[in-house]
């Protein structure tokens, strides 16, 4: 398992990003990821464990509207999505690398959804951001109070200058099969997910099929590589003591929890190495990290 020294927490860069990242995607921040990437506790804490008051006090998750994990970004406030959403919570792991693309194995489960009076969602992503974290690329699964049932459902999303836009549209050009993007996903499998940069797209595949391609013109030809990359999983909502599971409602550091896996890069300059990250232990953890995998998820305060 990797992990960044507790001061990477305060690095300017890393704080940058960390405050971008909220408003960017909803995958956590680096700061966040520094936060409790650095603690053994983050790993192995459960209903009742405590993070040291020195890095409680450090906020850097879902607060300054760019990112996720600590004080990372408010998912999709912009879009209506979650807009009501106040708490997000984070846990997975972050590479800063130079690379064309990544992809990764994600556990397909069914979270339990609780609606707790506001809005809210459960997500599991890959995400492949630019240097300061400001341009994104998103696909994984999500289930969310927008749908007509909480069956788990593929989804793409993006962002431009810390600006997010909407799911599976706003200049996605779907090439695969119709209705490809929003169907349910397989519960109880993994899911292949895989982001890279091709003939000038950034180009989305899900178990091997091509499902479409968001064109560099978007970010005027500027975000053309990647800066950081992330996989994670993602809750959110009005209260900040969540009932919504994240991935199967099992600890990560539980037997049969979600797994990520397989974790891999294309034209990177350096190998995969995924630095593991929980911004709310207590509801939500990992274990069992590698460079390449970890079991994520919780039950929330339930």
């Amino acid at each position: 398992m990797n992990s960044l020294p507790l001061q990477a927490a305060f690095d300017p860069v890393v704080a940058e990003v960390a405050a971008r990242r909220h408003v960017s995607a909803r995958a956590m921040s680096a700061a966040s990821l520094a936060l409790c990437v650095s603690l053994t506790a983050c790993a192995g804490a459960e209903a009742h464990s405590t993070v040291p008051e020195a890095t409680a006090s450090v906020s850097i998750e879902p607060t300054p509207q760019l990112g996720p994990a600590t004080s990372i970004s408010k998912p999709h406030e912009v879009t209506g999505d979650v807009t009501d959403a106040t708490n997000y919570f984070y846990v997975g792991g972050f590479q800063y690398v130079k690379a064309e693309g990544a992809s990764v194995d994600i556990a397909q489960a069914q979270p339990v959804f609780a609606e707790d009076g506001g809005v809210a969602h459960s997500v599991m992503e890959l995400a492949v951001e630019s240097n300061d974290g400001k341009q994104i690329v998103e696909v994984g699964w999500k289930i969310d109070d927008t749908e007509i049932d909480t069956k788990p459902r593929l989804f793409v999303y993006r962002w431009i200058d810390s600006v997010g836009a909407c799911y599976n549209a706003c200049g996605f050009v779907q090439t695969g099969a119709e209705n490809q993007l929003d169907n349910p996903v397989k519960v109880g499998v993994s899911g292949n997910f895989e982001i890279k940069q091709a003939d000038k797209q950034w180009q989305i595949f899900y178990n091997g099929d091509e499902v479409g391609y968001y064109p560099d013109a978007l970010w005027k030809n500027s975000f053309t590589t990647v800066g950081i990359t992330q996989v994670f999983g993602e809750v959110a909502g009005s209260t900040a003591k969540p009932c919504t599971d994240m991935g199967n409602g099992r600890f990560g550091t539980k037997n049969g929890a979600a797994l990520i896996d397989h974790y891999n890069l294309f034209g990177a300059d350096n190998s995969p190495s995924l630095t593991p990250y929980a911004d709310h232990p207590t509801f939500y953890n990992f274990g069992d990290a590698s460079d390449t995998s970890m079991r994520i998820g919780g039950p929330g305060a339930c």
